[in-house]
């Protein structure tokens, strides 16, 4: 019996009834069987899925044919209403494409790859829920490495056997371990599968002196990677770890449980030995235990700092007098544990363990650990720890952090519906809010707040609190159809866009890399992600997409530009970052009374490919940040380019002109605009001008100004060419001689400040706002 749907033709069968006289056929409205002599009988179904009311109609083989029942066939009216009713049925969905296969995978008569990563999902991974879309996403363009991750079998039985040694899984926000969906191991299952060697040969290490780490017999994915990443796996080092494993046991009277976390906080070195070793550690250790967790509560996350610390003071040459001071003045909870452990992590790595001789550090860390504790991880803790040093250089800024204003402020910021999110940025924003904010300034900024149907953030209340004294400027605010023509009559005679574009460089690289591992399909969707960039790519933006608060900066900014002086400015600033080629310059846009001020903020000395500069200083602005993409002419730029006059279409076209990078980026111009929430201004230096004679103005610059704002709704990276500006060029004779200090003086400064103790805050200041030194 062969059976043809009505999707697809009728195939031919083998005719072996050489005449009619052989076949027979029966129809039953709209489908039809036939019969032959010798041949294998066919059905055709109908295409049509509407009831049909009929009898059985006979063809015999001299062609007459007899209603076998009159009774049974529909009226014309009956007809009608059938196929109205038909109609109205869903139709069945037109029969799906055949899929693309490859030459090998028609030559091995390989299955259809939905059939095979269903198979592979159910059977080899054994994932109790599979749903269609997650086959959907894995047959998509996009994910043909995860797709080819899930096809191998290999990594199927490894995955496995790490379930069946360890009990891996997914570790939820409230620290139980559950069975690892499709979603979680596509993103953490090819980092752990590289590992997996590793943790086979140290099982047995893992289980005895991790077991703090599992939950009921299992622990998390991202736990055993972390733990599979530490030095002591690594060749040669098992035998060290165990041998500190037993000495911690036997003389530290440390449970096994939690060595594990312990050793890998200090990794494998020689200040570790040396305490291990040294006879006074075990007391010294059992003190500061009692020091950090006087209770059992949570204790068992008190024995990795107390070793780093330790081990800290032995690199540093600290007195344990020192060390013990510190953890009493920090008086710490059991909340307290982790994130004070990645904070003294960061001390060592950073070499900032001099702060612990300070006793206003303390005070410091300890307002960090109240305000932030929770949000705290080893990665943080890096820009909480480096943020004392600038706080050092600005007392009023670290008075005022410490100082119970600090919190009251961010009250009132929760109080208006501003998120506060655990970032540098708003920690020393608020600090430069709780000096400024009068009672005043917060009612105005309060009933701004109100009136404004959008979402607030710390850098937007830093703007509000400025203008809040300027009534004018307050109702332009919220005036949305004023400040839109107000942008859109901007007259904007030049714009210069960027032909470096980065975000091309990276998908260009990317297809080199998926080039050499053969994903073609990934190769596809690159190169159209990449020509969907350069269709796209403008620098021009509609003022419909920004918000009030934006496109009033905005106006500021082109404000300012015809007010005396500022373009003199921007020029002094340029002609210092031609002069200066060790870093970049910069700096912040403030307002004062109707207008934009800049201020300068040098760059720290690196290179003059980067912006560097200490963060807070640069906190107070409340318009836009900005730096300098200047360069020096190269000789083709300074002899050659005449060569440029001949095409007109790169005469608009410069390297390093608008911002760089692109939204995700780890640097660049967009990440700093997203990751400070502040509008990021670029000045790029794209010549001289001429003179009337046709010469070239030697005395002058032209900078094209840029601005580019991240869409806090879509994360959308929006470019505005601002023009282009003549400013004034100063030169040395100017400036002044730049001078570099020597490289001892260098690290002469840099100890000073290493070893610089602020003023902090007495612990009843609550009362007094007194200090001391």
């Amino acid at each position: 019996m062969i059976a043809n749907p009505p999707s697809l033709p009728t195939q031919p069968v083998i005719e072996q009834a050489s005449y009619r006289a052989d076949s027979k056929r029966v129809s039953f409205g709209d489908s039809r069987l036939e019969l032959s002599d010798g041949t294998l009988f066919v059905i055709q179904l109908s295409r049509s899925r509407a009831p049909v009311v009929g009898g059985f109609q006979e063809k015999s083989v001299d062609g007459k044919s007899e209603n076998l029942s009159r009774k049974g066939k529909p009226s014309d009216q009956e007809s009608q209403a059938e196929s109205k009713a038909g109609q109205n049925e869903p139709q069945p969905a037109e029969a799906e494409q055949p899929e693309r296969r490859t030459f090998w995978e028609r030559f091995f008569r390989m299955p259809p790859l939905r059939k095979r990563i269903e198979k592979a999902l159910t059977e080899d991974w054994k994932f109790a829920e599979v749903r269609a879309r997650h086959i959907e996403e894995l047959l998509s363009e996009d994910s043909e490495e995860t797709r080819t991750f899930f096809l191998s079998g290999s990594h199927a039985s490894q995955y496995q056997r790490l379930v069946k040694e360890f009990g891996v899984g997914f570790e939820t926000k409230e620290g139980k371990i559950v069975d690892d969906s499709i979603e979680t191991l596509g993103e953490y299952g090819p980092e752990l599968l590289q590992k997996y060697s590793t943790l086979m040969e140290h099982r047995e290490l893992i289980k005895r002196y991790f077991a703090g780490v599992f939950r009921d017999g299992r622990v998390g994915t991202q736990s055993l990677i972390k733990i599979s990443n530490s030095m002591w796996f690594s060749p040669f080092s098992a035998s060290k770890f165990r041998m500190s494993a037993n000495i911690l046991n036997t003389r530290f009277q440390v449970p096994n449980h939690v060595i594990g976390p312990m050793l890998t906080s200090v990794g494998d070195t020689y200040w570790l030995r040396q305490v291990l070793f040294r006879r006074s550690s075990p007391q010294e250790f059992q003190q500061l235990l009692n020091r950090i967790a006087p209770s059992s509560d949570n204790s068992g996350n008190a024995f990795a700092p107390a070793l780093q610390l330790l081990v800290l003071g032995a690199e540093h040459k600290l007195p344990f007098q020192t060390l013990d001071a510190f953890v009493q003045r920090l008086d710490l909870k059991p909340n307290d544990f982790a994130p004070f452990s990645a904070a003294v992590y960061n001390l060592a790595a950073y070499r900032l363990a001099s702060d612990i001789k300070c006793p206003t550090f303390a005070q410091f860390l300890r307002r960090t650990l109240d305000e932030f504790g929770p949000e705290i991880n080893q990665e943080s803790a890096r820009l909480f720890m480096l943020s004392f040093r600038e706080f050092k250089d600005d007392a009023d800024a670290l008075t005022s952090y410490l100082s119970p204003g600090y919190r009251d402020t961010k009250e009132f910021l929760r109080s208006i519906g501003t998120p506060v999110p655990a970032t540098i940025w708003n920690m020393e924003r608020i600090a430069i809010l709780s000096q400024t904010l009068t009672p005043e300034k917060r009612a105005k900024i309060q009933q701004m707040v109100r009136d404004l149907s959008e979402e607030v953030k710390v850098a937007d209340v830093m703007f509000l609190a400025e203008i809040s004294g300027n009534e004018e400027e307050c109702k332009l605010l919220l005036d949305r159809p004023a400040l839109i023509a107000a942008v859109k009559d901007i007259k904007i005679d030049r714009i210069v866009e960027r032909s470096h574009n980065d975000l091309v460089k990276e998908l260009e690289r990317e297809i080199d890399n998926a080039n050499r591992n053969g994903f073609y399909r990934s190769v596809r969707r690159l190169l159209t992600l990449m020509k969907e960039e350069k269709r796209t790519y403008t620098e021009r933006v509609d003022p419909s997409k920004l918000t009030n608060i934006q496109l009033s900066r905005l106006l500021i900014f082109h404000r300012s530009i015809d007010m005396p002086g500022f373009l003199d400015t921007v020029g002094w600033n340029v002609s210092l970052d031609l002069q200066n080629e060790r870093s970049e310059g910069g700096g912040y846009m403030g307002y004062d009374k109707d207008m934009a001020m800049v201020t300068m903020v040098p760059g720290q000395p690196g290179d003059n490919r980067a912006y560097r500069p200490i963060n807070l200083m640069r906190a107070p602005a409340s318009i836009a940040l900005f730096h300098n993409h200047a360069f020096k002419d190269t000789f083709g730029e300074r002899y050659l380019g005449f060569f440029k006059k001949l095409f007109p279409s790169k005469q608009n076209k410069n390297k390093y002109a608008g911002p760089s990078g692109w939204v995700g980026a780890k640097k660049g111009d967009i990440s700093a605009a997203a990751e400070s929430e502040l509008p990021s201004f670029i000045i790029t230096k794209i010549g001289n001008p001429q003179n009337p004679d046709g010469s070239r103005d030697n005395k002058s610059l032209l900078v094209n100004f840029d601005w580019v704002i991240v869409d806090r709704q879509s994360g959308e990276a929006l470019r505005s060419d601002r023009g282009v500006f003549t400013v004034p060029y100063y030169a040395e004779d100017q400036l002044g001689k730049l001078k570099w200090p020597s490289k001892k003086e260098m690290r002469r400064r840099e100890k000073e400040k290493r070893e610089k103790c602020p003023p902090g805050i007495r612990q009843d200041s609550a009362l007094d706002n007194g200090r001391f030194d």
